[in-house]
């Protein structure tokens, strides 16, 4: 196929925030573009049409449609270009890519490609791969039972969110990070790696999702106060800096779970009424997936 033209698979959710119309926009101006396009919803045989021939996938939507072909996509040739069309669009922010169509057509003709890390997460569900982060303590049990599918907008999340965290206790988390004890009363221990999660909240300030290590977040009791004044904060407005929490870089993270649970990106585990695992081990799958993004412009 010459003049740039790609073969692209498109994985595009009809219900994502920007609705139907930018993603008819999307289609549009890919053949217009000349790309042969294969489109493909994110719940419909995603793995079968993922292992058709394709110069890259575009994953367009909400974190799920992006993160979910993210994990698909590990250890794969074929490399992931992202269009966030969703509210919260955590990976996309992490990695700089805009909701722009203009800006993922030059990508195309032109891409930069960095190797995406990708987490994975082992317990006695076996191995889940995570891409932004995975945790324990507040905001998972938040997940479980306070955050519901009517809390998707960030600004009514993080006001759910910030009741959870101010009626929440610490408690003892026994863990290991690079084989070293780091046991103690923590109100949450989130694994990043990726800068933002859930309702784009940047607790992993310094995290890259290329640089081969995770940013393991340990808040405490002395930390409830300035996190809820965080979450505070973002309601107002979204954007909001992040104050700084006991912040370790790590390869490996090893806690004991015991009868608690274990948050893994937008997801928990064990699933309810499944067995328990008795600990989640956390390592990371350094350059997993081929990211492409835009090139980067020299300031006027």
């Amino acid at each position: 196929m010459g003049g740039g033209a790609r073969r692209v698979t498109l994985v595009q959710n009809p219900s994502a925030g920007a609705g139907a119309v930018a993603q008819r926009q999307l289609l549009t101006a890919l053949e217009e573009a000349g790309h042969e396009v294969r489109n493909v919803e994110p719940d419909k045989g995603l793995g079968k049409h993922l292992a058709h021939r394709a110069d890259v996938v575009i994953a367009a939507g909400g974190d799920g449609t992006v993160l979910g072909v993210a994990r698909r996509l590990v250890h794969s040739k074929v490399p992931l270009a992202i269009l966030p069309l969703g509210t919260a669009n955590n990976l996309a922010r992490s990695v700089g890519m805009p909701n722009d169509i203009e800006v993922l057509l030059q990508l195309l003709d032109d891409p930069r490609e960095r190797p995406l890390d990708i987490g994975v997460a082992t317990g006695n569900w076996g191995e889940r791969y995570f891409c932004e982060s995975a945790g324990v303590g507040w905001f998972a049990e938040a997940l479980q039972v306070e955050v519901t599918e009517d809390d998707k907008e960030p600004e009514r999340a993080v006001t759910v969110l910030r009741k959870a965290l101010l009626a929440s206790t610490p408690k003892r988390w026994t863990m290991t990070i690079d084989g070293e004890d780091a046991s103690g009363e923590y109100l949450s221990v989130d694994v990043m790696n990726a800068k933002y999660f859930g309702p784009n909240l940047k607790l992993g300030k310094r995290a890259e999702p290329f640089d081969g290590v995770l940013d393991v977040v340990m808040l405490k009791a002395k930390d409830a106060r300035r996190m809820a004044a965080y979450l505070a904060a973002l309601e107002k407005k979204h954007d909001s800096p992040a104050p700084p929490f006991e912040t370790r870089k790590a390869k490996h993270v090893h806690i004991v779970l015991e009868e608690h649970r274990l948050r893994i990106d937008d997801a928990v585990r064990p699933k309810q009424g499944a067995l328990r695992s008795h600990f989640a081990d956390l390592r990371l799958l350094a350059g997993a997936v081929r990211l492409w993004l835009p090139q980067r412009r020299a300031p006027r």
